[in-house]
């Protein structure tokens, strides 16, 4: 009977000490960046602050990932695009603690968008896809422009 006693208490302990063991986190990765964000003339600088982003070992850490966290940081409300698996592909709207709302539009006249820099350079990807380096400075612009100026930078 002694032996059962101890047989059933080293069960019991094998049956929590083995889901606790399987419980290990997987590695992560972290970057930290200073990231800006800017509207129009009414409010130029919404945000800007340091932002940290941890991820599973293995996934990219992005620009856009950067952005949103300091949005969400900072309580401001923004609208993604996201596509049929639910993955983001980019913010399409900011609102101003003051209630302004920066909205991505493509009108025929004016187009109204998001841009950013890393470092004062603009990307040759989207920020969804632009790895964040630890560090780095990201400024994203709410930029408006006609159709006659995307012509212009087209060329």
């Amino acid at each position: 009977m002694k032996k059962i006693k101890i047989l059933a208490c080293l069960l019991a302990v094998a049956m929590l000490v083995v889901p606790l063991a399987s419980c290990k986190s997987a590695p992560k990765v972290s970057a930290t960046c200073i990231v800006s964000v800017i509207g129009a003339d009414e409010d130029p600088i919404l945000l800007e602050r340091s932002v940290t982003v941890e991820k599973n070992e293995g996934e990219t850490i992005t620009i856009l990932d950067m952005v949103i966290q300091a949005l969400a940081l900072n309580e401001i409300r923004y609208e993604v695009d996201e596509d049929n698996d639910g993955k983001v592909n980019g913010i399409t709207s900011v609102t101003s603690p003051e209630g302004t709302e920066y909205a991505t539009e493509y009108g025929a006249e004016v187009t109204k968008f998001w841009i950013f820099t890393v470092n004062g350079e603009e990307p040759k990807t989207r920020a969804n896809v632009t790895p964040a380096e630890e560090g780095a400075k990201i400024v994203c612009t709410f930029t408006v422009a006609s159709t006659e100026e995307l012509a212009e930078q087209a060329d």
